[in-house]
């Protein structure tokens, strides 16, 4: 990131997060995968400053992609309020709530992986 402090790193998560879900909302894979290595960039910013804190609040964002990708990456960090949230949204019939169900599939089989 070309700016280094924790409020960018959050607003280019939530941009990013955003992004990604409106991509997969419309099969723009080209938007969906500029935006994923955007999510990763704040992703590993957060943990290498140890700021990964600051997702929690993102639980509540007003974008099911954010909310998603923040509840993911706190779920590996047995954050019970992620639990909590990928269960909500995983319970509507959408393609957010697919990828809730197979991010929760995935880590309860011990699979799941944000940042390779």
């Amino acid at each position: 990131m070309s700016s280094k402090s924790e409020a960018t790193a959050i607003i280019l998560f939530c941009t990013a997060t955003t992004a990604h879900a409106e991509a997969a909302e419309t099969g723009d894979f080209n938007t969906s995968n500029k935006a994923h290595a955007q999510i990763l960039e704040a992703l590993e910013w957060l943990e290498k400053n140890s700021a990964t804190q600051a997702l929690v609040p993102l639980l509540n964002s007003s974008s099911v992609g954010t909310q998603i990708w923040a509840a993911a990456y706190l779920l590996l960090q047995n954050d019970s309020k992620a639990l909590n949230t990928l269960e909500t949204i995983a319970s509507t019939n959408t393609i957010h709530g697919l990828n809730a169900q197979m991010t929760l599939k995935e880590w309860r089989a011990g699979c799941l992986k944000i940042i390779p």
